[in-house]
């Protein structure tokens, strides 16, 4: 059985179609945001993950060429991933010893959000826009390391052919 229905705010609350409409976008807004510092620790990571593989399978004369290019470069995307995510932290305490991140802080500035029936207060507007500040700095680092040091790595490899499938004799 099929029925219409229509979905009515709760009259407990003053809250008008534009206040609720207005959260919601603000809400997803939010979490595309986040979403892009979560996805942007996992690139860091792969990275990170490709460039010690490729440097461990080399050669040694090819691992003292890559090598000093790996290390700078994984050091510069510990860098972005440590502002972007707190690495210290292992257990539920650890968050008293370890300073929030970005992605703890754009979670927290979420809930406060959602937390209410209204729109989203001044105060949280300016902390979201502040939040993605520090974020976009960030990312715009991230970018920066893979169109420049990750794109002369690989020129480095390309250019010493290094073979991405090691054959070992017989």
């Amino acid at each position: 059985m099929e029925v219409p229905f229509v979905i009515k705010s709760d009259p407990n609350y003053k809250e008008s179609d534009a206040d609720c409409q207005e959260q919601v976008d603000f809400l997803l807004k939010v979490r595309d945001k986040f979403n892009d510092i979560q996805h942007a620790v996992e690139h860091i990571r792969s990275l990170r993950g490709q460039i010690d593989e490729l440097v461990g399978k080399v050669d040694t004369v090819d691992a003292k060429a890559l090598k000093p290019l790996a290390d700078t470069i994984n050091k510069r995307l510990t860098k972005v991933e440590e502002a972007l995510y707190q690495t210290k932290a292992k257990a539920g305490e650890d968050i008293l010893n370890y300073p929030m991140r970005l992605n703890d802080r754009m979670s927290a500035l979420y809930n406060v959000a959602a937390s209410g029936n209204n729109a989203p207060t001044q105060q949280v507007k300016d902390a979201f826009a502040g939040l993605c500040k520090e974020t976009d700095v960030q990312l715009d680092e991230l970018k920066g390391i893979v169109g420049n040091e990750i794109a002369e790595f690989n020129k480095t490899v390309n250019d010493r052919r290094i073979q991405v499938i090691g054959v070992k004799g017989k």
